[in-house]
């Protein structure tokens, strides 16, 4: 009885250690994934420093990468992305850095959505040093991570007006019913309908995240819903649609246009808003940052 005693507590430990090599496989990997994609972001942040921007994007953006860039219009596909950063690095040679301060990673470790500080400097002084914020959301592809969007505000050039407005699309493209990020979709579609039906204030404390983070489009930074909902608190009239969206199981993003009138005045901008859900409950936004686009 000793032995088989001895036997028995033998596999009860086996079974225990097998269950935790299982365990750790998963955290493992995740661990590795987000040691490569920082730094993948890293290499990112300093060959846009040395070679400029567009040399980034054209390494590491999808073909259906989004950029939204001060000033502009929304960009959407390699092709229209390199087009319009091309003649912002030659004059007045533009270079983007940037320091990425968070992180949020699916479950999957598929997808993740950075944040942090940009700095946009020029050659031979042609303006001075500009900070602002980014955030960007990274794609795991078949052998590397990869960029499907990147966002600034406040520390990139939008003087050249004609090279903003040149590119770009107000229209919202269709999405099908099976696409996977869909619930994401219709969540901020929800979240726009409450913001006519309700109020900004109202709908900003219903959809957001308790820990939620925004950046304004002076980069003004502002944690927590229920800060985030007195912020937005006001008379003006909210509106915006998605035109872009990406997700991975249980983290998703939105990009869309806006519209906010009030005051006599209408402002236009374009929108970057991460989604996180837990399961059998609906999405929260737990980032979400703008910035300026050309009216109608």
């Amino acid at each position: 009885m000793r032995i088989l005693s001895g036997v028995q507590r033998l596999t009860r430990v086996l079974k225990l250690l097998a269950a935790g090599a299982l365990s750790a496989a998963p955290r493992s990997q995740a661990q590795n994934q987000r040691s490569a994609l920082v730094q993948a972001d890293r290499a990112a942040a300093q060959l846009s420093s040395d070679s400029g921007l567009t040399v980034v994007l054209d390494h590491y953006l999808r073909s259906d990468g989004v950029l939204l860039w001060p000033g502009a219009l929304t960009l959407i596909g390699t092709k229209d992305v390199l087009q319009f950063t091309a003649p912002l690095q030659r004059s007045p040679r533009l270079r983007l850095s940037w320091q990425s301060l968070g992180i949020e990673m699916s479950q999957d470790s598929a997808l993740a959505a950075l944040w942090g500080i940009a700095l946009a400097t020029g050659s031979r002084d042609t303006f001075p040093p500009r900070l602002g914020r980014i955030v960007t959301v990274w794609q795991r592809g078949t052998n590397r991570w990869e960029l499907a969007v990147m966002l600034l505000v406040g520390a990139a050039l939008s003087e050249n007006k004609s090279a903003v407005s040149a590119h770009g699309s107000n229209q919202a493209p269709s999405f099908t019913p099976s696409d996977p990020s869909k619930v994401y979709l219709d969540a901020d579609r929800s979240f726009a309908q409450l913001a006519r039906d309700s109020g900004a204030s109202v709908a900003f404390r219903t959809w957001a995240a308790p820990d939620v983070m925004t950046f304004g489009g002076a980069g003004l930074l502002v944690r927590g819903r229920e800060d985030l909902s007195q912020a937005v608190a006001g008379p003006e009239q909210w509106d915006w649609h998605p035109v872009a969206g990406g997700s991975s199981g249980d983290l998703g993003w939105t990009a869309g246009e806006a519209t906010i009138r009030g005051g006599g005045s209408t402002n236009y901008s374009k929108y970057l808003t991460i989604w996180r859900r837990s399961p059998g409950k609906p999405p929260r936004f737990i980032v979400d940052a703008g910035n300026p686009r050309p009216g109608p």
